[in-house]
This record gives structure tokens, sequence and C-alpha cells, in this order.
């Protein structure tokens, strides 16, 4: 073959000649105006990953408007402050002042930070150098526009490298904290420009569809709600939701917050977790409570409109400034008249889907009674082993989330005492022959941890250290306990780890909240009780746990659980954590918060109860009495007071990362840590127990006005009669720990009174019709297909209400599937 076309194909020579004089003037003329329109339109994009719509021309990231623009430029005291703040490193003022005055100085200003060096933990940087570069790209000359595409690739290179090399997971603060949105915005603004972006922007488009959107979606879908609570959700997650996807979508013309309604849930998340004290609910390694939003709440309110977001954060919260950037680094302000509508008018109680949480009140007022009640996976991070667990608030925290993060993370109080189940509202169950080792550098079992303990050195080295039996949960997440899952695939390939049970039933309703718990799969998995099990697994202890948990509006709380072990001698505790002392009289237990706390913070100028110098004082004032009906021949106690506020077997897990003592007051705040607990444990040792306790909220000075009664303590229905001057209710539960429906005849006695009834039976048949017979020998409920006469049908979720007026009976027998029941 000679030069030109191959003479395979049959082209002749001279036509190929013809051709290319023909083409050229074409060629030339869209190359030029290719050209024109800078280097970037030169590039072919792979619309696999930007889509078919992807803006190549610059500005492609978020940017100002030109009506924001010239409102802003006639304003000259707007202008001053971000001229102000913009000399402070705020970087968006200072490109907004200058867009908006196109100032050399300015301009000067902005190129220097071209070469700025960066330090630290440098990597948000290059969402800075991303800005200048998209934003200004008509402003820069040639050789500052390359250098600056030229350290944008590297730098953007280099924080992949560091995704890769640390094993960012998708479920821990530490990869947002750090990176924040640099892969996604260094990688958006250099690509197509730069031959060698087009991996950066493949990285990219891995992550954020591969990795982290399946992830927020499987903790945020479903109501909303954050595993690692608002303090690392705050520094972590809410920091890059704003500027990655708004990025995203400017760039490629998708609009990935609508594609992901759920994300709006996000905003009602501290909404619903603030206590009527205006602190956030204590969960997990939360170390700020004061907290009442998080970074990237505000940027979520004005992308969705939200209306209620919108009053939360101007009720004494406030947006700082109108005229300022939503959101980072660019969202259009709020305009003359927001949308807003006060959260007193939203539902009372929520359900938080995601991460398993419930949370309940009877108003908005700051007199309030708050609750919370959690059944839900662990997701590595930050969580404690508290599946099960509830905090109940009224007037003051009244059952708490017992320790302190402020004692550090890893410290000895927090590993050994704050994350471990004993320091929660749960239950334990103790095998003594339940010990294991853990360590912050490998995860060694027994026989491991048993050859290291022969070499002192080496095991001091490898951190391992020997972990309290408090009878609980399985331990897996953060802490040194197992590496971190790298995406929701890594997450469900572990997921017999991760599986802490569900809430199989959650019901709603403006009377009542109710939800029904299986937390089996927090104690016992497929491995445990193995040839060689480890804290992961543990030894097979708990064959089921069962907890209804009933929030009866405004003020009385009834939790029955059905707890069975799979060896009768490994004891069992019912668990309720105070800050104060509890008393002990009977059966029955007052706690008090009554106490005048003396906060870190100022406290919310619209709190009524706070007050002193600069509002640095808050009066509590709260009552809560629980009477234990179950078991019959229950044991209670307390445990705690100075020395013995962390106890666990006699030890006391007080020490924080300085190895200095964590000494509770119950009169500094807003720091809870509690001192005491109270534990109920059966009089006998028993594979199965029913645990029975009605607990009642109250203001400190106010009198109980409730009397409280077992119905039943056997047959296939167990429950309380709640009385009260008002009205008297009648809740019973499903006892069986198979927890298969009751289908079969119920018949149960009613207190004499003048009163009259509500009556609540959970875990029935789903759709059965009972004919209802109420008399003087109680209520008689029998199986029925007939639709006719007086009938009542269980609802969907195996609940069945009803309500009767006053009887006057002394029959307080109870039948339940046919089999006589014992009385109150």
């Amino acid at each position: 073959m000679q030069g030109g076309w191959p003479r395979s194909i049959g082209w002749p020579r001279d036509a190929s000649v013809a051709v290319v004089r023909i083409l050229a003037p074409i060629w030339l003329v869209l190359l030029s105006l290719l050209l024109s329109a800078g280097p970037a339109a030169g590039q072919q994009v792979d619309s696999r990953l930007v889509g078919e719509h992807y803006r190549v021309a610059h500005p492609r990231l978020p940017h100002p408007d030109r009506a924001y623009l010239s409102r802003l430029a006639a304003d000259p005291e707007a202008l001053r402050k971000l001229r102000r703040t913009g000399s402070h490193a705020d970087y968006v003022h200072l490109f907004l002042a200058y867009q908006a005055t196109r100032d050399p100085a300015l301009l000067a200003q902005i190129e220097r930070l071209v070469d700025d060096p960066f330090k630290g933990w440098w990597f948000h940087k290059i969402d800075v150098l991303a800005v200048i570069y998209d934003w200004f790209y008509d402003d820069l000359d040639e050789a500052t526009r390359e250098r600056l595409l030229n350290r944008i690739v590297t730098e953007t290179g280099k924080a992949c490298d560091y995704y890769r090399e640390i094993r960012v997971s998708p479920y821990n603060d530490v990869g947002y904290h750090r990176l924040k949105s640099s892969i996604f915005l260094g990688a958006l603004a250099s690509y197509p420009d730069h031959p060698d972006s087009e991996p950066l922007i493949r990285f990219a488009h891995h992550v954020l569809f591969d990795i982290y959107l399946p992830v927020w979606q499987q903790i945020i879908g479903g109501g909303g709600g954050w595993h690692e609570g608002i303090t690392y959700m705050r520094i972590g997650l809410g920091k890059i939701l704003a500027p990655t996807l708004l990025s995203w979508g400017s760039a490629t013309g998708r609009d990935l917050f609508h594609e992901n309604a759920w994300l709006e849930d996000l905003i009602y998340y501290p909404i619903y977790t603030l206590r009527p004290d205006s602190t956030s609910l204590r969960s997990g390694d939360d170390n700020t409570p004061a907290l009442k939003g998080f970074d990237g709440m505000e940027e979520l309110v004005r992308i969705y409109d939200n209306p209620y977001g919108r009053w939360w954060l101007t009720a004494g919260r406030g947006f700082k400034d109108n005229l300022g950037p939503g959101a980072w680094p660019w969202w259009p302000p709020d305009g003359p008249d927001p949308k807003m509508r006060p959260v007193a008018e939203l539902p009372p109680h929520h359900f938080f889907q995601g991460i398993g949480l419930l949370t309940m009140r009877s108003d908005w007022s700051e007199d309030a009674v708050f609750a919370s009640f959690r059944v839900g996976d662990n997701f590595w991070s930050h969580q404690h082993f508290d599946s099960g667990h509830f905090n109940i608030y009224r007037r003051g925290a009244l059952a708490i989330d017992s320790g302190t993060y402020a004692a550090g993370y890893n410290s000895d109080h927090h590993l050994k005492y704050q994350m471990q189940t004993i320091a929660h509202n749960c239950i334990t169950v103790t095998d003594p022959s339940d010990t294991y080792a853990v360590s912050s550098f490998l995860a060694h079992h027994r026989l491991l941890r048993k050859a290291l303990s022969r070499v002192g050195p080496l095991s001091k080295w490898m951190g391992v250290a020997d972990l309290p039996n408090d009878g609980g949960q399985r331990r897996v997440g953060s802490g040194g306990y197992n590496l971190s899952p790298d995406s929701l695939a890594d997450w469900q390939a572990a997921r017999d780890d991760y599986e802490m049970g569900d809430i199989l039933t959650a019901r709603l309703e403006d009377g009542f909240v109710y939800a029904l718990g299986d937390v089996t799969a927090a104690y016992t998995n497929s491995h445990s009780g193995g040839w060689c099990p480890d804290y992961r697994a543990r030894t097979r202890r708990v064959r089921r746990w069962l907890r209804d948990f009933l929030y009866l509006r405004p003020e009385v709380f009834v939790v029955f659980d059905r707890v069975s072990a799979f060896d009768r001698s490994f004891q069992k505790r019912w668990l309720l954590h105070t800050i104060n002392e509890p008393q002990i009289a009977g059966r029955t237990v007052t706690i008090l918060r009554d106490d005048r706390v003396r906060g870190g913070h100022n406290w919310d100028w619209g709190l009524r109860y706070a007050g002193g110098d600069r509002r640095k004082w808050y009066q509590y004032n709260g009552k809560l009495v629980v009477t234990s009906l179950l078991p019959e021949d229950a044991r209670l106690a307390t445990v705690g007071g100075r020395g013995h506020e962390f106890d666990i077997g006699g030890h006391n897990y007080n020490q924080d990362k300085r190895d200095q003592e964590v000494v509770p007051d119950p009169l500094r705040g807003p720091d809870e840590p509690g001192s005491w607990r109270i534990e109920i444990s059966p009089g006998k040792e028993r594979e199965d127990d029913l645990f029975l306790h009605v607990l009642v909220a109250l203001e400190a000075d106010q009198p109980d006005p409730y009397r409280v009664a077992s119905l039943a303590v056997t047959g296939d229905l167990v429950g309380a009669r709640i009385e009260s001057p008002t009205e008297s209710v009648y809740v019973l539960f499903n006892r069986r720990f198979d927890n298969r429906p009751v289908d079969g005849p119920i018949r149960y006695g009613l207190e004499a009174g003048g009163t009259a009834t509500r009556h609540l039976l959970f875990g029935l048949s789903p759709g059965q019709r009972y004919r209802l017979t109420p008399g003087s020998e109680g209520v008689s409920l029998t199986p029925t297909g007939d639709t006719k006469g007086e009938t009542v049908v269980v609802d969907s979720d195996g609940i069945l209400r009803f309500s009767l007026p006053p009887i006057m009976t002394h029959s307080r027998t109870v039948e339940t599937g046919g089999r006589s029941a014992g009385h109150s």
C-alpha cells in the first residue's frame, strides 16, 4: 500500500483529495467555533457518567444569577459585610463580592488563592479552587487558568487516593469530614477540560451513585434520621449533601434532590429529637446536646421549600443573612415572604424507620412529656449497644441514656461502660463464661487473647483489653470491634453481625403510640455459642426478647417484655437509669429530677424555666413513678452513688481519656451522665420470664392520680389496669414467646368504678372478628364469623380497641384461650 487510502476498499486517490479539499473549510469553521467556546467545549464527554445534558461550558457548578448580583450590587451594607467576611477565609463571600462589583483588587485576592499552600486536612480547599476555576473562567488569564486546572486535577487525584488509602466508609463521619465534597467538585470542574480528568469523574460517579446514595437511602429513607446523631452528622454528612448534589445537578442537568425526595425527611430529625428543654435527645456518641440543627439543614430547607423547617430555623435560631448564600456554593435566597408553618402543627410522633427510632410527645410545649424508643440495626459508627432502649422526659430527664461522651472516644468509660448495654434501659442476660477481649488494632477471639496474655508488652502494644461481662448485646462497630463496611453491599454481606432487631409493629395514633420490637438478634446470631465465640457473637444466652412499648398520652407508659434464656441459671436484669437516686417502696419506684441545673451554655431565651445571670441555669421539676407488676417474685434494687455511678460487677468504669475520674454532677448540664440505675430481677431461676411495668411521668410536686394493677399473669394475654379519676384503661399484650397472634376467646374482669373504660389489646390475629359481651362478670370476646350484632374487629396491626361505659362489678376473673387465669 502506498500513501492515501488503502487500495483494498477501491477508493480512488483523486476522489480522496477532492473530498479533503471540499471538507477542509467546513472543519476549519467548526474548529474555530469549538475553540471560541473554550478548551472544555472541544472535549467529548461520556454520557454514561454525566448524562446527555452535561454543561461543558463554564460556569457549570451552581452560581448566582444576574438578578441576585444586581440586588447585591445595590446594597452597600451587604457588600461591606461580604468584603469583611471574605477577608477572613470565607471564600464564597469574597467570590460574591467580586461578581457583584468586578473590583480588580478582589480578583487579585482571588488569584492569590490559586497558589495558596494547603495545610492539614486540606482536601476541602479543592472545593475553593474548583469554584475559582469554574466561576471566573473568563476572568483568569490563560496561564493562570492552566496552572489552576493542573492543580485541581493533581489535588483531586490525591483526594481519590486518600479515599482508597483510609478506606472511607459511607457509614462514618471521617471521610465526609476530611474530604468533604472535594472529589466531586474537583472532578466536575475539570472534566472534560483536562486529559487526565476522566478517571476523576469516573471515580466520583462511582462513589456518589454506587456508595453514598444507596447508604444514605438505607438509613435516611423512611422517615429521616442518621445513626451517628446530630453531633457527627453536623460535621460529617451534613456538610457534603448540598454542595455535592447541587453541583452534580447543575453540571449534568439532573435534580438529584427531587430524584431522592426522601432526603427532605432529614429536616425533621432535629425537630423531632429536640427535648422540651431545647436540648437534643441523648443517643450514641453525642457530646453536643445543645445542638438544635446540623450543618446542611438550612440548605435542605431552602431546596425543598419546607415550611416547618423555615419556621424552625427562624424562630430564634435564624438565617444569619438573607443576602448570603443559602447553600454552599450557591442556592437562591428566600423571597420576601417565604412559606412558614409552626412545628406545633406537625403530628407529635415520628418514626425514623431507617434507624428504628420512634419519638413521641404529649405536645410541643416546654411542659410536655417526651420519649423515645429504638429497636434497630447497627451501622458501625458511633452507635451504642442499645437496641430496645427508651428515654422518658418530663420537666427533666427521668429515664436516661447513662454515661458521658465527654470522657472521650475509646476511653475506659466510653469503651467499657457507655457503649455497653448495661448503660441503657434494656435487659441484660448474664452468662458467667461470657468473657472476651477487644482490641483497637485487631479483632481478637478468646484463644488469641490467651496467647497474647503470655506476652505482656505485645498485648499492651496491640491494645488488647478485657471487656466487662455486662450481660448485654453483641459488640460490633467503631471502637475496635471490626472494620468499617465500605458500601451497602459490604454491610449486607456482614448482615448477621449488624442485625440488632426490628420494630415489627409501629402505630402512631393521636391518643397512643405503640411499638413491638424484636430485639433477639442483638444478643444472638448464627455465630453465637460457636466453638470459639468472640465479643461480636458472644455465647448463646437469649433465645428471645420481645418488647412491647406503649405510650398513652399524655403521661403514661407501659413496657412489657418477654425474655427467654438458653439456660435458666443466666441472670436476667431489667434496667432503668436515672440521674438522682431512685426511692423504692414495695413494688413502686419514684424518681425525682427537681434540680436547678447550671449549664455550660446560655439556655434558650424562649424557655420559661431558664433564668439567672445570662440565663445560665434551668429549673427542672419532674417525677417518674414506676410500678413493677411482673415478675410476681421480682426483686428490686438500686446500683449507684459515689464510686458506683458506672458500676459493672463491682468495678466503676469512670476513667476518661486522660485517666481522670468522671464524677457526675446532677447540678451541671446539659451533660447528663447519671449516677444510678434500677435493677429488677426474677426471684427464681427460669428460662422464660415476663416483665410488665407501668411508668407515669409527672411534675415533681404533682400527686400521682393513677391506680395501677395487673390483670393476668397466665394464659395467652397479660395486661394491666390503669385507673385515673376520669378514665380506666385496660391494656393487654400477647404473652406467647413465639409471637403467634392470639385468636381464641378472651375474657377478663372489670374493676368497679364510675368512670368509662378504654380497652387496648395487642398481638391478636389481624382481621379476627369478635362478639363483644360486656357484663357484670367482665368482658367476653368470642371469635365469630358473623358480621351482624355487637362485633369488633382486630385491625391489620393486630390491635383491638373499644370503649365501654362505667360498669359496677367486683369480678376480676380473666380467661384467655379458654384457660382460667389469676386475678390482680
